[in-house]
């Protein structure tokens, strides 16, 4: 009962210590994030490097492709680039049954005491950051050196050793079926084909269980490791549900294979260790995982479009309809600057909503002109939100309350979201326009107003929907002001050297870059106006407060 106690125990390390760097990896994923992602990693198989170099970091596959799903549905990673990074997640999720097998989890004591020590010592932003990781990857490690030796007790109990021979995948296709639908139901439980691997290895090396029935567990754990990805798929965009998608089915066709070939490989590693001289069963787990998901990368890396394309048949694209109402409520007197917040901010973070999905459908709307019901709902929304800034006008203008400072901010905010459902209203008709004129955009034209959109929308939900304020965010801001400019004058050049000298179709096209910018414009001032209420600074004479970065 102790030694079943310390493995639970260990358990709960690895598992806390893992979502310790889960929740570190969550905060690198905003726009910037995927910005440096997209610049550096321009090849398909850097993508898959930079998916395993991010799993064997944060020792958890789940979180990569959690956030991944996350990153996907916000439109800051494609579908299409999302399958070269769930190849390198699932290649780096191999990491921890080596690291368990070739025994350096002995370290995690001493890196979990560097990393304490560091957070209390250090200043610098990086080196707290560094010290933390420290911290997580010490309790993960420490965590599986626990569980490594807890399994002893198992021999001690004849009953359970007699059904471990029972049940031995060397035995039976039945036995192997059993064990793999039970690593797939233990690991979608915990959340972590990692903590799997490494029970397993500690079974599998004193004997508790066979190389083969380890194998087994170790095959399920791979579809049940997807379970992760489902969950951060609900209440996601399309677009996330495919990455979801496509890694339940990416696993699927693992696991498909691994139980069609699971002697063969099995006997394979056999032989492959005892020819390297690593006649080790926690050798021939990690060397077994690490077949599994070469094999799985040989598969689906070639066939990565086709797959994209499947998950877009699969699930199809629905465009909700939002039917909240903009309720301002009534603002008194003795309303403080809490009661405020708490009163206005449903009402902004409505906005945002509302603007999020306006700014889609807008850019939907001028790749696919012919879908005349998006600009009904962005017309409908823009409606929605004039009204909401009225009633917003109203409340505060009429009120009698001292916190001029916080009625200002949400004034503010409510008059730049009334002109970004205009602007965004305006590209939507634009789409509309293009249809009507018959034009078709060229490769490079869609790739400039993809471009530009993603810029657009990535400002937009840093600021807007995460409500993060910076001077970096301000500058970034003004980075995005002045290559919308560029690309205007790109895209003059570009019109210029056609043969057709459609001014009708050249205006458009330079006019929805301004609409673009002015909504963007829009996002800095929200992010300058709550950096300042912030700071404690006023607002009213609007002042460039940031220093250039």
């Amino acid at each position: 009962m102790h030694q079943f106690t310390v493995l639970l125990t260990g358990l709960a390390f690895f598992l806390f210590g893992m979502s310790q760097l889960g929740s570190m990896l969550s905060n690198f994923s905003g726009g910037d994030f995927a910005e440096k992602i997209n610049r550096y990693t321009g090849k398909d198989s850097l993508k898959v490097f930079t998916g395993f170099l991010i799993t064997t970091l944060f020792q958890s596959s789940g979180a990569t492709t959690a956030i991944l799903v996350s990153m996907t549905s916000v439109g800051l990673v494609t579908v299409l680039q999302s399958v070269s990074f769930l190849v390198g997640a699932n290649i780096g999720s191999i990491t921890t049954a080596w690291i368990v097998a070739v025994k350096i989890t002995r370290a995690g004591i001493f890196m979990f005491a560097a990393g304490v020590a560091g957070n209390f010592i250090f200043k610098k932003d990086t080196l707290v950051v560094m010290s933390r990781f420290l911290i997580g990857l010490g309790l993960i490690f420490f965590g599986l050196e626990t569980m490594s030796g807890t399994f002893s007790f198992i021999k001690d109990d004849p009953a359970l050793i007699g059904f471990m021979t029972e049940y031995d995948a060397a035995v039976s296709v039945f036995s192997m079926l059993l064990l793999t639908l039970a690593g797939f139901i233990f690991t979608a439980l915990i959340h972590s084909s990692g903590a799997t691997a490494a029970m397993v290895i500690a079974a599998v090396i004193p004997g508790i269980l066979s190389f083969h029935s380890g194998a087994a567990i170790v095959l399920g754990s791979t579809l049940g490791s997807t379970f992760t990805a489902v969950l951060a798929s609900i209440g996601t965009s399309a677009e996330g549900k495919r990455t979801a998608f496509l890694q339940v089915f990416i696993n699927a066709i693992e696991l498909t294979a691994g139980l069609i070939l699971f002697y063969p490989m099995v006997s394979f590693v056999i032989f492959i260790s005892g020819k390297l001289g690593f006649a080790n069963a926690g050798f021939e787990i990690a060397l077994y995982m690490t077949l599994l998901k070469i094999m799985l990368a040989v598969m689906v890396f070639p066939v990565r479009k086709q797959l994209s394309d499947l998950a877009q048949k699969v699930i199809r694209k629905r465009f909700r309809l939002i039917t909240a109402p903009l309720i301002v409520p009534a603002i008194g007197s003795p309303d403080t600057e809490q009661s405020l917040k708490a009163k206005l901010t449903p009402v902004t973070d409505l906005y945002a909503d509302y603007l999020r999905d306006m700014l889609a459908y807008s850019y939907i709307g001028i790749r696919k002109p012919s879908l005349r019901s998006l600009y009904q709902k962005v017309t409908r929304y823009e409606s929605v939100i004039d009204n909401g800034h009225q009633n917003m006008v109203a409340a505060i203008s009429h009120c009698k309350n001292e916190n001029e400072h916080i009625l200002w901010l949400f004034l503010k905010m409510s008059d730049e979201a009334e002109s970004m459902g205009d602007h965004a209203k305006e590209i939507a008709k634009y789409g509309v326009r293009l249809d009507e004129i018959k034009h078709r955009l060229s490769e490079r034209q869609k790739k400039i107003l993809l471009e530009c959109y993603l810029m657009v929308f990535r400002q937009f939900h840093e600021v807007c929907i995460k409500k993060h304020y910076s001077c970096e965010l301000v500058a970034k801001c003004e980075e995005t002001e002045r290559h919308l400019r560029r690309e205007k004058r790109l895209i003059y050049s570009l019109l210029c050297k056609e043969q057709d000298h459609d001014y009708e179709k050249r205006l458009i096209l330079i006019d929805i870059l301004s609409e673009y910018s002015k909504f963007n414009h829009s996002v800095k001032r929200i992010a300058q106006v709550n950096l300042d209420v912030m700071e404690g600074r006023g607002i009213f004479l609007w002042e460039p407060k940031c220093e250039k970065i």
